[in-house]
């Protein structure tokens, strides 16, 4: 490379002394000067080529020796891990054959011992005048009768046990429950009433002849509408909470009407006040779902069913309160017992869903079935809720706790004392019914009808019923009553035999 420097720089010379008009001897001082320079130059080049170059070969050889010592230490490395394989595997060869002859002897021990007991099985079955397979069955059948037996005397005992407690654990259950749960009760009266702020349009919605308000009782189950009883009020008057309701919307939305009122203007009015009560139906349907954290989609018109129930009475009770009560007992007895919570809320709360729907003329069926149709029908509930709910009033035998719990929170509910009303006619002849079943068995001399008809107390005569025919005149009298007087809760027949002995202490004649 320098020297093809120094080629270049000599002919850029000649070219620039050309051009300058320099001497020759000039030009080759300066070459031999430039020479020189370039010969100093080379030799210092080679002189550090050579230098790198031993430098290089040094370095060379002392990595040669140590990759040769490397090499050396993995051959001994190798030949050790060879050692220590070829060690190993000669001494697992020495114990597979050490399993080898220890499995042959194990199978010739057993062999024996299968040998020895064939014939202590063929001495004892020899002995015994009996096989192996009688010998065992009858063992099994001993162990099973054994157990058996003590089965069922640990299960009479548990049956004597719960005997002797279960009317104390459903007492302390049920006072638990009534302890925690104190709501008022409702009674409905059969009607209700309009305030009418403003009397000016009184007249436009009667009608000529009271033909708006005639039409309106027929177009709505023949309601009875009354004016003028009280000033500024107008009275409702139906058995169907429902149609009361919707009646009273309508006249609400009347006497807002400021035009002329015909029958059309009527007609449109109920419609919009049947939309009204469908929305708000609706909406009582979703907050006593939230009320009861019942966490489950129902369809709107499940809902609106449910709503229903607000609309609805028995002796003087709001069902959906009576509703609300349930549940929750039901809830809560379900809590201490151990059972579904789910199962006996939802049942119990929904356990009258029939009601909502039974004063409808076109719906034949007692309410206990009708709920399991509505239930049913819906298909939101699971099987074992559908039966809970509809089997209180054993139109069905219950088959499931949650069943009987439900039966039981209806009872606790409709028989607290002021939860239901009924008229003063009725309770006469309810009463007059009792005491007449009564009355129409031999030996029965008084009947007296306790607490308000749910305690009958027969006394009956010494001489015509005995003893060992009390009970069965109790059950009698109790089935008869049960299929002929229609009666809320329950009644209690207790059948009273009475003998009394008597004489008289005269004193001694005292003779003189």
């Amino acid at each position: 490379m320098t020297i093809i420097f120094f080629i270049i720089g000599a002919v850029t010379i000649v070219f620039i002394s050309q051009k300058k008009g320099m001497e020759k001897g000039e030009v080759e001082k300066i070459i031999d000067e430039k020479k020189q320079k370039v010969m100093y130059e080379v030799e210092v080049l080679k002189k550090n080529t050579l230098q790198k170059i031993t430098e290089i070969k040094n370095s060379t050889v002392e990595s040669e020796k140590s990759f040769n010592k490397f090499l050396e230490k993995i051959e001994e490395s190798i030949a050790s891990k060879e050692e220590v394989a070829t060690k190993r595997e000669t001494k697992n060869e020495e114990m597979r054959l050490i399993i080898a002859r220890e499995n042959e002897e194990k199978s010739r021990i057993e062999m024996e011992l299968k040998k020895i007991e064939g014939e202590r099985m063929g001495l004892l079955e020899k002995r015994a005048h009996k096989n192996a397979a009688d010998v065992k069955q009858e063992l099994i059948q001993t162990l099973e009768n054994e157990l058996t037996e003590d089965n069922e005397r640990k299960l009479k005992k548990l049956e004597d046990y719960y005997k002797e407690n279960a009317d104390r654990e459903a007492r302390n259950t049920v006072l638990s429950a009534l302890q925690r749960l104190s709501t008022a009760t409702s009674n409905e009266k059969k009607g209700s009433q309009l305030k009418v702020l403003n009397d000016i349009n009184k007249p436009n919605v009667v009608g000529l002849n009271a033909e708006n308000i005639i039409f309106l009782e027929e177009q709505l189950d023949n309601v009875d509408i009354i004016f003028n009883d009280f000033p500024g009020i107008v009275t409702i008057s139906h058995y169907n909470l429902i149609t009361r309701h919707l009646t009273k919307k309508t006249l609400d939305k009347l006497f807002a009407y400021r035009g002329p009122i015909s029958k059309a203007t009527v007609t449109a009015k109920i419609e919009e006040a049947r939309k009204d009560v469908d929305r708000e139906l609706l909406a009582i349907g979703r907050e006593a779902l939230k009320r009861m954290n019942i966490k489950r989609t129902l369809p709107d018109e499940c809902l609106q069913v449910i709503g229903r129930l607000q609309f609805r009475t028995s002796y003087g009770q709001n069902i959906m309160r009576h509703s609300y009560e349930v549940g929750i007992f039901a809830l809560m007895m379900a809590y201490e017992l151990g059972l579904d919570i789910e199962t006996a809320k939802i049942s119990g709360f929904l356990h009258d869903l029939g009601k909502a729907i039974d004063q409808n003329p076109d719906i034949i069926g007692a309410h206990d079935f009708l709920t399991k149709e509505l239930m049913e029908k819906y298909a939101c509930f699971q099987e074992c809720e559908i039966h809970a709910a509809w089997t209180h009033h054993d139109s069905e035998p219950p088959k499931t706790p949650e069943a009987w719990l439900v039966k039981g929170a209806d009872a606790i509910s409709a028989g607290r004392p002021g939860a239901r009303a009924e008229s003063l006619d009725r309770y006469v002849e309810r009463l007059n019914a009792l005491q007449d079943i009564a009355m129409s068995y031999e030996g029965v001399d008084k009947v007296s009808a306790m607490s308000a008809g749910r305690e009958l107390r027969v006394l009956v005569s010494p001489g015509a019923v005995h003893d060992k025919e009390m009970q069965p005149l109790a059950d009698v009298i109790a089935g008869e009553i049960k299929e002929k007087v229609a009666y809320p809760g329950y009644v209690r027949v207790n059948i009273i035999r009475t003998t009394k002995s008597a004489d008289i202490a005269r004193p001694r004649a005292i003779s003189p």
